[in-house]
């Protein structure tokens, strides 16, 4: 019966002038396991990357007193794990290592260049497994590591990495864990306006939520919400119907209020005015999507004060102090 495949990815970002990172210490659960592969890619940064492997039944116990002795230098750290050291490579590396046992594994990633931020991602695949198991007998009696199976290594590579991507592919389709790279292409297969006007946080969420949304799209709920996620504040919107009882000198208005809200409001029924804290320069063409056809958005910036006749509102951009004793 074949052996379920296992795997762990090592994620690490470097920024500042450490020059060495150490991967967690990786336990196979199983003496003598023999490790199958090493996919290691450079996400950011163009200096090298070196990693070195290190593997071993009594990695662990040597491993966990060196990497967090800030006294030792990483040069000492090297020589003391020299013994375990299997494998050096340089980013980005797709190496085997079915000729490597051991319990443990620990990776050693070293910087070099100017101290700008790098990262990097580092998938590590075991047990080792080989197509010379899927062929007649007489073939396995060459042994482990034969020519046969390194070249049939190469076909077996590139198969599991097609193999991987398509069992993977769903994750691509996922706002949530779906790499940075997608979320424009998801957010155009899912006719999002200016997808590049949004935070990666951002337009996460508006994925998320997008059916949500386009149930609701052209309602105040619905723009709202839309204006909230961009600009983290709760905005004011104001109909033409909700003030529509003041536009005239009747009901108690006055003339002068009358007058002072079709000024404040407009008179078009066919627009409503949005308020906000401060000023966004990319809200307008936001807000052009979430509007209803035939209708138009009007944003309006409130000033941090109390103006008469003005957009004046208590609590929101308007404070009340405590009266003072003047005697």
């Amino acid at each position: 019966m074949k052996e379920e495949k296992r795997f762990f990815i090592w994620k690490e970002t470097a920024q500042g002038e450490q020059d060495g990172f150490f991967s967690p210490i990786y336990d196979s659960r199983e003496k003598g396991t023999r490790w199958h592969r090493i996919m290691a890619r450079q996400e950011k940064g163009k200096k090298a990357v070196t990693v070195s492997c290190y593997i071993g039944d009594q990695l662990k116990e040597t491993a966990e007193q060196l990497i967090d002795q800030t006294e030792l230098s990483l040069t000492e750290k090297k020589k003391q794990l020299r013994p375990f050291l299997q494998k050096e490579g340089t980013l980005p590396g797709d190496w085997l290592l079915h000729q490597l046992e051991g319990r443990y594994l620990l990776l050693l990633a070293e910087v070099t260049g100017e101290a700008a931020e790098k990262s990097w991602q580092v998938r590590i695949e075991f047990p080792k497994s080989s197509w010379v198991q899927y062929l007649p007998g007489v073939y396995e009696e060459k042994g482990p590591d034969s020519f046969l199976e390194r070249f049939l290594c190469i076909f077996q590579s590139l198969y599991e990495d097609v193999d991987a991507a398509i069992r993977e592919y769903p994750f691509h389709l996922c706002p949530e864990v779906c790499d940075s790279a997608d979320l424009p292409v998801l957010a155009g297969w899912l006719d999002v306006k200016n997808a590049y006007f949004w935070k990666e946080e951002q337009l996460r969420i508006l994925l998320s939520h997008l059916m949500e949304f386009y149930e609701n799209r052209g309602t105040p709920a619905s723009i709202r919400w839309l204006v909230n996620l961009y600009t983290g504040e709760q905005p004011l919107l104001v109909e033409y119907y909700d003030v529509e009882a003041e536009r005239e000198e009747k009901n108690g208005t006055s003339r002068q209020r009358a007058r002072l809200i079709r000024q404040l409001y407009g008179e078009n029924p066919f627009r409503y005015t949005l308020l906000v804290g401060k000023e966004y320069k990319a809200l307008p063409a936001i807000i052009a999507w979430a509007t209803p056809a035939h209708m138009e958005g009007r944003i309006v910036v409130l000033r941090p004060d109390i103006r008469l006749n003005g957009y004046s509102y208590l609590g929101i951009n308007s404070r009340l102090q405590r009266g003072e004793e003047l005697f």
